[in-house]
């Protein structure tokens, strides 16, 4: 028996999980399952090993891509119950609206698994992704041209929100020993068939390493790739540690990002330009950050001295003195939000926190969709009731709709996504 084919000890369990969160503190973890072989171990695992002071808590995501969807989150929730865990059950019914449903799935059960969090107050959330997943996505990285730092698959942890990381402690392990760990102990598990259909590039993957092994080989490049990211996560923190104790990295309360140029020119071009590359993705709401190329373009056009740009719907201005980005407010503008009544803390546009009790039908949208606003406040929040009147307002132009439109408080969270990932600021 070679080591792939052990089943994973509750021990070795508790050690891998410990040992990922960035910090260890008492409280809620969200075990992300959706019945396969993966994510069923580990929620197994987690029920039988002893970490002190952490409850975790199944949550599975009814995506609704296929018919079965329904009856396989209900074979969690009863195995969930026989393992004295709690689980929920959150469906997504957002499939039919979208041109890519498997992609708009996946943002979306990243969005409500950290919504749930957030209601159980859990600091993170956990998935099974293995050694078998990092493999694959430091293939399908080199395939697509990355190098260096790009090549370094997953993160143990990254941040999903304030305060909640996204924790996958199981990156060492095959996936193998998932399967022995659940065939030991008599515990059935759900089959995917996307993961068999060629149509997708990671199941022609999972298929050719399955015929060509070479996951040594692949380890070494990861872990190699992985220790270039590490030196550049801390040189991104000291450099942004220092512009902002120098004031040369400002972000006003409006998630406008400002940077002076001149500290921008002393940097290294790489380090300049992801700095930009951040900057961009939190100033503009992007999901993701814009290609090494796109970063190229624009750096080279503001070397020769061009004044405005866009990318990643944000707004590059040369603003004198300093570098301005701010959201774009573009053709459809900020996603539109249907508020539930009551208290509630909201997330807009990637760029705000809000917190904020509302009546039935009110809507969270920006100051733009109502035909309102200049290019530094169209993209703002505001709250508006059935009959779209204006009842709360971003602090920025709540004094210039009505004195009767109160203030909503709206707290930036650009600097948090800036900063995301870099264990410096991890607030933990």
């Amino acid at each position: 028996m070679t080591t792939e084919d052990f089943p994973i000890s509750a021990p070795e369990a508790a050690q891998l999980i410990s040992s990922t969160l960035p910090r260890a503190r008492p409280g809620k973890v969200v075990l992300a399952v959706s019945g396969g072989a993966d994510s069923t171990a580990m929620m197994l695992l987690a029920a039988q090993c002893s970490i002190p002071d952490i409850q975790f808590h199944v949550v599975t995501i009814d995506h609704g891509l296929r018919a079965e969807s329904a009856a396989e989150a209900s074979y969690v929730a009863d195995l969930a119950q026989r393992l004295g865990l709690p689980h929920d059950i959150i469906r997504w019914d957002g499939q039919s609206s979208v041109n890519n449903p498997s992609a708009a799935a996946r943002e979306a059960r990243y969005r409500m698994l950290t919504d749930r969090a957030r209601q159980l107050e859990a600091f993170a959330v956990m998935t099974a992704h293995h050694q078998d997943d990092q493999i694959e996505t430091h293939l399908l990285a080199k395939d697509r041209g990355a190098i260096g730092a790009g090549l370094a698959g997953m993160r143990r942890w990254r941040s999903l929100f304030p305060d909640i990381v996204l924790a996958r402690p199981f990156l060492s392990i095959p996936a193998s020993r998932f399967r022995q760990t659940l065939l030991l102990q008599g515990i059935n598990w759900v089959e995917d068939p996307s993961n068999q259909n060629d149509r997708y590039a990671r199941a022609r993957l999972r298929k050719h390493l399955q015929s060509v092994p070479r996951r040594s080989d692949h380890l070494h490049e990861i872990a190699k790739a992985a220790a270039e990211r590490a030196a550049a996560d801390a040189g991104m923190a000291k450099t942004i540690e220092h512009l902002v104790s120098r004031q040369a990295l400002i972000i006003d309360d409006a998630a406008q990002v400002r940077l002076e140029i001149s500290a921008m020119r002393e940097l290294p071009d790489d380090r300049a330009s992801e700095l930009l590359a951040r900057m961009i993705t939190a100033a503009g709401g992007a999901l993701y950050p814009p290609s090494a190329s796109a970063i190229e373009r624009v750096m080279a056009g503001l070397g020769a001295g061009q004044v405005a740009s866009t990318l990643g719907g944000c707004q590059i201005l040369a603003d004198g003195k300093y570098l301005l980005l701010r959201r774009e407010y573009g053709r459809l503008g900020p996603e539109i939000c249907n508020l539930a009544k009551g208290c509630q803390t909201v997330v807009f546009d990637r760029r705000f926190l809000i917190d904020i009790q509302t009546s039935a039908g009110a809507k969270l949208c920006s100051l733009g969709f109502l035909r309102r606003g200049n290019a530094a406040t169209r993209c703002l929040p505001v709250v508006v009731d059935e009959q779209m009147r204006i009842v709360a307002a971003h602090s920025k132009v709540a004094g210039r709709i009505s004195p009767l439109v109160e203030i909503l408080p709206a707290h930036e969270i650009v600097f948090w996504r800036m900063t995301a990932d870099l264990p410096e600021f991890a607030k933990f």
